[in-house]
């Protein structure tokens, strides 16, 4: 089987990260689409191992499966990657910031 192109690889990422997650297509089940954007990344992780946005959707998989220290360090790695890349650093931090909200948040609870 050939691996998806690079575009195909990114929309792909992008629904199982977020769509589903968002919209809840998989009913309660919190880390939908984690499995199979692990399975694009570990095909992608030899061409793209560096890549901000690749290291991003990392980061968004480390969220779903509730890893969120993890997540954070992935986020902090992609974002001073992505300093030529101002849009891809933007979204990065935001991902950020909202992963330190969850992390401080479940530390509370605890």
């Amino acid at each position: 089987m050939t691996p998806p192109s690079l575009l195909c690889r990114i929309a792909l990422l992008w629904y199982h990260t977020i769509i589903r997650p968002f919209f809840a297509l998989d009913g309660e089940e919190e880390d939908a689409g984690a499995a199979e954007a692990e399975r694009l990344l570990a095909t992608a992780n030899a061409h793209y191992a560096t890549s901000p946005l690749f290291m991003y959707f990392h980061g968004k998989v480390l969220y779903l499966r509730g890893q969120l220290s993890d997540a954070l360090g992935v986020y902090t790695t992609a974002a001073s990657l992505a300093r030529e890349q101002r849009e891809v650093e933007h979204i990065i931090l935001y991902e950020k910031g909202r992963s330190e909200c969850a992390h401080v948040c479940v530390c509370v609870r605890v």
